[in-house]
C-alpha cells in the first residue's frame, strides 16, 4: 500500500471522490461511482468485475478490509486520513473502505421472457433498492427505470439494494411509453383501484409498472397498460409502501407460476 496519506481538502483526487459520491451528474459524466463498505465491494467483485481503486481510511484496522485488499493486489490503493474519509461518505460512521468502480452498462438486446419490472419515477433510493432486492430474490433479471427515477448507481441506492443491481440487467432513462409499445406480452399497472391481484391469472411473460411514491403511475402510462391491478386492503388503510407492494406482486406472480424452490 502507498504510505502517502491524503489529508488536504484541496487534493484533486479527494474532491473528485466527493463529487462522485454526491452528484448524479458527475457520476454520469465519468461513468463511475463509489461503493461504501467491504460488503458491497465484495459483492461487486463476486459479480466478476474489477475495482479501479480501493480508498482506505488510514485509521481502520479491520481484518476483513486487510484480507480484501490482499486478495485483490491489482487494485490501486489510496489512503485518506479519517477526517477526509468521513467527509466523502454520508454514513454516520466510517466503513473503513470504499471502492471506485466503473458503472456497469447494459447495452445488449432485450429478452422477452419472464417478469419485466418497470419503475415509473420512483425517487426514494431506499424504495428502489428494496424493490430490486425482491426482484433479484425471485430470480428475475430485467429492470427498466424511467428518466424520473432516482439514480440506480448512487451510493444510497446501491446500499439500499445491497448491490443486487450488479447481477441484474438494468436499463435507465427509459421512455416507458415507447418501451411497452414494443413488448409482445401484457403490461400491467399496479394501482389503488383495479382488479384484485389475487384473482388475476398471470402468464409467464409480463411487464409490471410501479409508480411514484406520491402521485402513482402517469395517466398516459396507465392508459397504455393492458390492465390495472390492485392489492386488496381494508378500507381504512390508505396505501402500502411501494417496495412492500412490489414484493407482494412479485411473490404472487412467482407463486402462480411456481417459479421458486419454496413452492
Amino acid at each position: 500500500m502507498n504510505d502517502k496519506i491524503i489529508s488536504s481538502t484541496e487534493n484533486t483526487y479527494f474532491k473528485n471522490l466527493k463529487k462522485i459520491y454526491r452528484s448524479k451528474i458527475h457520476r454520469k459524466k465519468l461513468n463511475k461511482t463509489l461503493l461504501d463498505g467491504p460488503h458491497l465491494i465484495r459483492t461487486f467483485l463476486d459479480s466478476g468485475r474489477d475495482c479501479i481503486n480501493f480508498i482506505v481510511d488510514e485509521s481502520s484496522h479491520s481484518n476483513e478490509i486487510e484480507l480484501l485488499i490482499r486478495g485483490n493486489p491489482n487494485v490501486d490503493l489510496v489512503k485518506l486520513n479519517h477526517e477526509l474519509f468521513c467527509k466523502i461518505s454520508d454514513l454516520n460512521s466510517s466503513t473503513g473502505l470504499m471502492a471506485l468502480i466503473e458503472i456497469p452498462l447494459e447495452n445488449s438486446t432485450l429478452q422477452t421472457k419472464g417478469f419485466h419490472l418497470i419503475l415509473n419515477d420512483i425517487q426514494d433510493p431506499g424504495n428502489v433498492g428494496s424493490i430490486l432486492r425482491s426482484h433479484a430474490a425471485l430470480g428475475n433479471d430485467f429492470v427498466f427505470l424511467s428518466k424520473g427515477c432516482c439514480d440506480l448507481w448512487s451510493p444510497k441506492t446501491i446500499r439500499g439494494s445491497q448491490g443486487v443491481q450488479f447481477f441484474l440487467r438494468c436499463f435507465e432513462d427509459q421512455d416507458i411509453r415507447k418501451l411497452i409499445e414494443n413488448f409482445n406480452f401484457p403490461t400491467y399497472c399496479l394501482s389503488m383501484k383495479g382488479k384484485s391481484l389475487f384473482s388475476h391469472k398471470f402468464q409467464q411473460d409480463i411487464a409490471m409498472i410501479l409508480g411514484n411514491e406520491g402521485h402513482g403511475i402517469d395517466v398516459g402510462l396507465s392508459q397504455k397498460a393492458h390492465e390495472t391491478l390492485a392489492i386488496p386492503m381494508v378500507s381504512d388503510i390508505e396505501s402500502l409502501n411501494v417496495s412492500a407492494a412490489a414484493s407482494i406482486v412479485m411473490y404472487e406472480y412467482a407463486r402462480q407460476l411456481q417459479l421458486t424452490q419454496i413452492y
